[in-house]
């Protein structure tokens, strides 16, 4: 036996010392050991037949290198080729290592050097994995030099052409059916939100659903060319292994893919689970302020005013919590990319979001603190007034008397006074004002009179609740009178009959509305006289 293993290395050696050009200048070795101690590392060279990798040769054997190796190998097999036999593979040790024969012949031979075990690699699976390499990559060379079977493979390869030309023709196709669904989409969840306006092939919503649709078909041509490229090389011989290994990185891929999906599955099902119970309690918490809101539930300590802003507030806390409780269950919640979004998130936030805390804040104030409702009329600084439509988390919407709709925002309204007309101490209506400026040359009393008899021939005017005239302030030129009365009816109709009645009466008793000024003093005093005090109304 130790013979037949000195035979076949020394057959290796005249085989590779016929593919160098120094063989003749090698010396002889006598013995086994004298073998083995020719075993020396050196530069790698990865050996590949038919462009499959077969096994990387780490060592110089007989004083052939890794490189000359390789060469003797090719050699060999072309040898082998040429003579048309079976190319049966298989291996026999020898020595401390495992020569490969090819039809009984050495093929090469794997020192243990060549084994790397700082890679996990062992001579037994290195030797089963080379001669499963080898009898694939053989098969191919054969497949090459066989006309039939290349001309079989060229058929199937027009067949995936055509095919593949086709799938590319039929998405190109569906670009102008996707266009025309776009719209058509557009259009319905615009019908459906309640937006209106023209719509063109130039609408931002159109686009943007074509950009994600041609994204997608794009896609899907990138696919088919990746399916179409592979299975084209897999029906060549000598790029066959480049198929496999895009099929393989492919499937890498999607087992990768498959597997974080996988471990993030329990963790997804906690997420869904706090989602759906969160879902489940704000349902709960809106109908229980939906019916405070209307009347149907008394709680003492909630207004019904309050109800709905209470609720929203409610139920975004209660969001915020499940997030927070539900984030680290979220897949890539721990690593550093996600961290990182997080922190840029929130520098962001706080950069620009102080404004829309601030409004959010003051909304929040207007609502709890009941400073102003819904269809009271207030006024607020010398901004607005009018009547209170809508009060939000940013802005409040008034009504204003002439009908204009004003969006005030809420910062500004907690930063001016607010002058709620809606609430006094008569309980019902809206108190309201009329001032006229009177010379004063006009008996006072006179002009209470007519006042109080403009705001009795008004319509719309509290009549259990008898208006009151004050004098407001006496200036340099003239008195400013106030006329406060409840308003009952409509507030602008009320309040303009109020300023025509009020120049009717004072036109019919002949006092002249107006706010005299003087640049020097007039000829006579401008007194009234003691007999004129109390004139009466006409």
């Amino acid at each position: 036996m130790r013979t037949f293993q000195l035979a076949i290395v020394l057959l290796y050696a005249t085989l590779a010392g016929a593919a160098t050009p120094d063989s003749s200048q090698r010396p002889v070795h006598s013995g086994p050991g004298d073998v083995e101690r020719t075993f020396r590392p050196s530069v790698p060279e990865d050996l590949y037949v038919a462009n499959r990798f077969i096994i990387t040769l780490r060592s110089e054997v007989l004083g052939n290198t890794p490189e000359q190796r390789v060469a003797a190998i090719h050699k060999r097999l072309d040898d082998a080729l040429d003579l048309n036999g079976p190319c049966s593979v298989s291996d026999s040790a020898v020595f401390s290592g495992r020569a490969i024969l090819l039809d009984g012949r050495p093929l090469m031979y794997i020192s243990p050097l060549d084994v790397d075990p700082t890679l996990g690699e062992d001579l037994n699976a290195t030797t089963r994995n080379t001669l499963a390499s080898l009898r694939t990559a053989i098969g191919e060379m054969r497949e090459m030099r066989d006309s039939s079977a290349m001309l079989n493979n060229g058929l199937a390869s027009l067949l995936f052409t055509a095919l593949f030309l086709i799938v590319i023709w039929l998405l190109g196709r569906s670009r102008r059916w996707l266009r025309l669904e776009a719209v058509r989409l557009v259009k319905r969840s615009m019908a459906r939100t309640g937006i209106k306006g023209g719509l063109t092939r130039g609408h931002a919503l159109v686009i943007v659903v074509q950009r994600l649709a041609y994204s997608i078909i794009g896609l899907l041509m990138v696919v088919a060319f990746y399916f179409w490229l592979t299975a084209v090389l897999d029906r060549i011989p000598m790029t066959r292994a480049w198929s496999e290994q895009m099929f393989a990185l492919l499937a890498r891929g999607g087992l990768w893919m498959l597997e974080k999906v996988m471990d993030a599955l329990p963790g997804l099902a906690v997420v869904l689970v706090i989602l759906l119970i969160t879902r489940w309690i704000t349902r709960l918490i809106a109908a229980f302020f939906q019916r405070i809101a209307k009347g149907e539930l008394e709680v003492a300590w909630i207004d019904p005013a309050i109800a709905l802003p209470t609720r929203r507030v409610a139920v975004v806390l209660l969001w915020l919590f499940a997030l927070v409780l539900a984030f680290p269950f979220i897949p890539g919640s721990g690593s550093k990319a996600f961290q990182g979004v997080g922190v840029l998130a929130g520098i962001m936030l706080s950069l620009g979001s102080s404004g829309v805390v601030s409004q959010a804040m003051s909304g929040l104030a207007l609502m709890f603190n009941r400073i102003m409702r819904v269809g009271e009329l207030v006024s607020v600084g010398d901004l607005v007034t009018g009547v209170v439509k809508e009060i939000g988390y940013f802005n409040s919407t008034i009504t204003t008397l002439q009908g204009e709709e004003v969006n005030v925002p809420n910062g500004t309204i907690m930063a001016n006074t607010v002058t709620n007309l809606s609430r006094h101490t008569g309980g019902k209506g809206v108190l309201w004002c009329a001032s006229v400026t009177i010379g004063y040359d006009a008996p006072w009393r006179q002009v209470h009179a007519l006042l109080q008899e403009a705001a009795r021939r008004t319509p719309g005017l509290a009549a259990d609740i008898p208006p009151v005239v004050t004098q407001h302030a006496l200036n340099d030129f003239y008195v400013h009178y106030k006329l406060t009365s409840i308003v009952e009816g409509p507030v602008r109709e009320t309040v303009s009959a109020l300023h025509a009645n009020i120049q009717d009466v004072f036109n019919a008793n002949g006092v002249q509305i107006m706010s005299p000024h003087y640049v020097q003093d007039p000829e006579r005093p401008k007194v009234v006289p003691k007999e004129q005090w109390d004139p009466g109304v006409h």
